[in-house]
């Protein structure tokens, strides 16, 4: 088999960006805990009154003298089997796709709509096939957050799943899949279809030389816009995941009750971690899918 076959093998372009999504989540994973229950913290927080955590490095504090390292990588397992799942599927069907088109129009690149719209389109299937390890990754990062007595202490991710099931059946496992994919297709849109074109346009202007350091501006750029424009789905379908059965009637519900108990800027927080979290883990993963696609198949991934 020739490089040129493997290029454009989905499977293979699946367990290759699994990887690199597994390298990033090492790196980020105590970013996603933070952010993770600063959406979660409510006016009421763990034992009533006020809001449980100041800002973003009260947060990681408090997280971290509640159980240590350990508490700030909890969900690292279903973080995993999210990259096997959602990432193999966001980054490895986007990486395919983008080669095809270059081998059906005589190494011609995709413009930015098309881009985007490759993103979005990969990001919903593999938001849809990852959604159970969604939930599970949102409950174990949230856990230690709740007052001792209420909390699951998950075993790990097949605990979670197992638990998720037993309370909801195994539809309960795809809750609030329909804002998941509507998340991941805004996020996946920009993050892959923005570092590609920015990579592009860098390239073409030679605005800098071309290698690590146009790969780290492109994916930062990307990052900060994919971040601010799907934050508000990510809040609300983080909210919706970890609710208890029957308090919202639907994603709907879930906005509404949050916007009118604390306001618009509810859709947007946890930013700052979602931010420091997003950048690096997109620098990392999609630096590690670049390399590993030349090392295999001797072209880049995007």
């Amino acid at each position: 088999m020739t490089k040129k076959d493997v290029q454009v093998n989905l499977p293979m372009r699946m367990a290759m960006s699994a990887v690199a999504g597994m390298g990033g989540s090492t790196c980020c994973q105590p970013l996603d805990v933070i952010k993770f229950q600063m959406q979660m913290d409510n006016n009421r927080g763990a034992t009533g009154g006020t809001r449980m955590y100041k800002n973003t490095l009260d947060c990681g504090v408090q997280i971290y003298q509640r159980g240590g390292v350990r508490t700030l990588y909890a969900g690292l397992s279903a973080a995993y089997l999210r990259q096997c799942m959602y990432g193999s599927g966001r980054m490895g069907i986007y990486s395919f796709l983008f080669n095809k088109y270059k081998t059906d129009n005589n190494g011609a690149l995709p413009n930015l709509a098309t881009k985007l719209a490759m993103g979005g389109t990969s990001g919903c299937i593999g938001a849809f096939i990852g959604n159970p390890a969604d939930m599970a990754l949102v409950r174990m990062s949230a856990d230690s957050k709740k007052p001792l007595a209420e909390r699951a202490n998950y075993r790990g991710v097949g605990d979670c799943i197992k638990r998720i099931v037993a309370a909801d059946g195994v539809p309960g496992l795809w809750k609030g899949v329909t804002v998941t994919m509507a998340r991941a297709a805004v996020l996946s849109g920009c993050q892959m279809g923005m570092t590609s074109q920015t990579r592009q346009y860098i390239g073409e202007k030679k605005l800098l030389p071309p290698g690590a350091i146009t790969m780290v501006c492109s994916t930062a750029i990307a990052s900060v816009v994919a971040c601010s424009a799907s934050l508000p789905l990510d809040v609300i379908k983080n909210r919706f995941q970890n609710s208890s059965t029957g308090k919202y009637t639907g994603m709907i519900d879930c906005l509404v009750k949050s916007v009118r108990a604390e306001g618009p800027m509810i859709l947007w927080r946890g930013l700052t971690p979602a931010l420091i979290k997003l950048t690096p883990y997109t620098i990392i993963s999609l630096t590690l899918l670049e390399k590993i696609s030349y090392l295999v198949t001797g072209t880049n991934a995007m």
